[in-house]
């Protein structure tokens, strides 16, 4: 346990979450190299040699990193996270025939 709890603390050294890079996606500390998709790509059946040949700025520690990062933080798309103004409802609504629309009514 201590040991996972090790290597999670030195992926998390490695990643850093800017606002101004990619959106603050979670990228490689000095790159833009999303941490996701180098964990997917493995997940996905690529071979590591093939991560590190897709990303050669990235060493195999890295990639290891990636996957344990990935497992312990799971991928939040900025779309599908609540936003303060979805608890709000419309301030006004009404319903329009297709007719209506086309100037045909």
């Amino acid at each position: 346990m201590r040991q996972n709890l090790t290597a999670l603390e030195k992926a998390k050294e490695m990643v850093v979450s800017d606002p101004e890079v990619l959106s603050g996606m979670p990228c490689f500390r000095g790159t833009r190299i999303p941490v996701h998709y180098v964990a997917w790509m493995v997940a996905n059946g690529d071979a590591i040699s093939s991560v590190l040949e897709a990303y050669p700025t990235l060493n195999e520690e890295q990639v290891d990193a990636a996957i344990l990062y990935a497992k312990a933080y799971p991928f939040q798309d900025r779309w599908k996270r609540r936003q303060p103004w979805q608890k709000q409802r419309p301030i006004s609504s009404s319903k329009t025939t297709l007719d209506a629309l086309s100037g045909s009514a």
